[in-house]
């Protein structure tokens, strides 16, 4: 069967008239149109498998690459980087261009797959970078200078605690379970697996 040219529309106008600059690429992919299978979706995994043909030996194999790799090659390449997890940003871009980048998201293969499991697909102007505040409420940020509470040790990045005040430590003993988190051996009895 013959593919059919994937043409982009001109841009709306109000698109035109937005100012250039720091723009971000969202996508939302149904998992169940991707990994059910035929009649129901395309029958594709989210991730590679591993298979082993003999001890010790391992390769991959897939029939096409993903399609979270697939986007996610796109959008680097076109010089968006990751602010969160289907949230990519474009520090310094004119507004067609980043939709141009958008709409072409539509051709990862295979042809329609895209079309067939999009959930949400948008864009938006980052007016100011100020208003991303990830790394400053993560632990050692502006607005995380402390611990508020006991927290899995290796939830705390080595260099994250060198500034947080006071200097988190290991436990004498296990805290009680914090609220909302689930019982388990590991939570209630070894100390060495928090910090406060």
């Amino acid at each position: 069967m013959a593919t059919v040219p994937f043409l982009i529309p001109p841009a709306p106008l109000p698109l035109l008239l937005m100012p250039a600059g720091s723009y971000a690429i969202l996508y939302d992919i149904f998992v169940r149109a991707t990994e059910d299978d035929l009649p129901h979706g395309w029958n594709s995994r989210r991730h590679a498998c591993i298979c082993s043909l003999a001890p010790n030996v391992l390769f991959f194999t897939c029939f096409t690459e993903n399609t979270y790799r697939q986007l996610i090659r796109r959008l680097n390449t076109a010089g968006f980087f990751q602010i969160q997890y289907s949230d990519y940003c474009h520090p310094f871009i004119a507004p067609p261009a980043a939709w141009v980048v958008m709409l072409l998201l539509c051709l990862i293969n295979p042809p329609g797959k895209l079309k067939s499991t999009v959930h949400g697909l948008k864009m938006h102007h980052i007016a100011n970078p100020v208003c991303i505040v990830t790394t400053d409420i993560q632990h050692g940020g502006p607005y995380s200078l402390a611990l508020r509470g006991p927290t899995p040790r290796d939830l705390v990045s080595p260099a994250a605690a060198a500034v947080l005040f006071p200097v988190p430590v290991i436990p004498a003993i296990a805290p009680p379970i914090p609220r909302y988190t689930r019982p388990s051996a590991a939570a209630a009895v070894v100390a060495g697996n928090w910090l406060q």
